[in-house]
């Protein structure tokens, strides 16, 4: 089954679209970006420069230049207008009338080629549903988020915060791309893939407090997400518990929110020893100054945390093991499991260490840690 791409479609579309325009207005020296421009002031004669702002939602610096350059080719003219003499009214010159209908010939042309495989109901539909997008993208762009991105969540667990009743969110997107990662869903994310809505979120959480302690917040790497410390500050006003699995590699965002009381509990995953790091993230030469800086701040002991190391056959040896113990020596507790692949690994054909090695290894980790946990998955 072809697996479509929604990023990829509409960029096809637009280039596509731009490089008929600019062969066919060639003769006319217009380019593409200037003929939605040029056609608005056409059908509206007197439009306010800012009105064509709006409607198109286009950056005022940007259509300033448009209209500049349409002048200039003496397609249009800039008057004051008769209700606001501070603004900018537009007219079309007698030069754009007498080739108006070649422009819309081109249009219907452009038109005619991409749709010619639709009957017209389905025509009339695409039509619809695109303006519907760009009315939705417009409203979009030009709001502020106030919360992080969450594209999936189970909404009752029993396990994922010790001695807790916790609620789990995953935030979609991250920053590595780790072979053994068993998330790919949240790692290259599909464009039809929809975001849970933050106020459906909001609401859950108003109206179950006494039933639920705790909110684990997993990813994915939640700390990529711009909004994600104010998303916080939402959550600890309901006074729940708050549990993050990290990366680490955000250390100025894991640090202010565990300095501003943020977050109640730090689960961090440690994928190999220094030398070998950037192999497992996928990430060759990736500098991880900003790991080592989380993991040296958590283990100062600031706050409750665990540090979570998953064992692949072709990535953790003896040697590399102790070197890791080493780098956490002291450690409150480390959460030890055996690469488990499953459908939405990253990489296929990984391994699990054998049963001996996990036994050595478990070992050489207790010996430097207070506490081992092994976890099953």
């Amino acid at each position: 089954m072809h697996e479509n791409d929604l990023l990829m479609d509409i960029s096809i579309l637009y280039r596509s679209t731009q490089k008929f325009y600019d062969a066919q207005l060639k003769e006319y020296h217009l380019s593409y970006a200037q003929l939605p421009v040029l056609i608005m002031i056409y059908e509206n004669e007197g439009i306010p420069l800012n009105e064509i702002v709006v409607r198109g939602d286009y950056d005022k610096g940007t259509i300033s230049k448009t209209v500049k350059n349409l002048e200039a080719l003496n397609y249009i003219r800039v008057d004051s207008s008769l209700r606001d003499k501070r603004a900018k009214a537009l007219f079309t010159t007698e030069k754009t009338k007498q080739i108006m209908s070649q422009i819309y010939s081109i249009r219907r042309r452009w038109w005619k080629h991409l749709t010619s495989h639709m009957d017209n109901e389905s025509f009339q539909t695409f039509v619809e549903n695109t303006h519907d997008m760009a009315e939705v993208s417009k409203k979009i762009s030009s709001r502020i988020e106030n919360g992080a991105y969450y594209m999936e969540w189970k909404k009752m667990s029993l396990s994922a915060y010790e001695g807790k009743i916790s609620s789990i969110l995953y935030t979609g997107g991250c920053n590595f791309r780790c072979p053994m990662c068993t998330k790919k869903k949240y790692v290259f994310l599909k464009d039809e893939i929809d975001e849970l809505k933050n106020e459906e979120i909001r609401e859950f959480f108003r109206n179950k407090q006494n039933m639920i302690d705790a909110i684990c917040i997993e990813g994915g790497e939640p700390f990529m997400h711009i909004h994600f410390l104010s998303s916080l500050r939402e959550m600890k006003k309901l006074n729940y518990k708050i549990k993050i699995h990290t990366n680490g590699s955000y250390y100025e965002q894991l640090k202010t929110a565990i300095d501003q009381g943020l977050v109640d509990m730090i689960s961090m995953s440690i994928h190999n020893s220094i030398k070998e790091y950037d192999t497992s993230i996928g990430m060759k030469g990736y500098n991880i100054d900003n790991i080592k800086k989380s993991v040296a701040y958590l283990l100062e002991g600031h706050i409750p945390y665990e540090f979570e190391i998953v064992l692949v056959k072709e990535y953790h040896t003896i040697q590399n093991v102790e070197q890791m113990a080493n780098w956490l020596r002291g450690a409150r507790r480390i959460v030890l499991s055996n690469y488990n692949e499953n459908e939405d690994s990253i990489a296929k054909n990984l391994h699990p260490v054998s049963e001996d090695d996990f036994r050595i290894m478990k070992n050489i980790f207790s010996a430097q840690v207070e506490e081992v946990k092994v976890c099953y998955k």
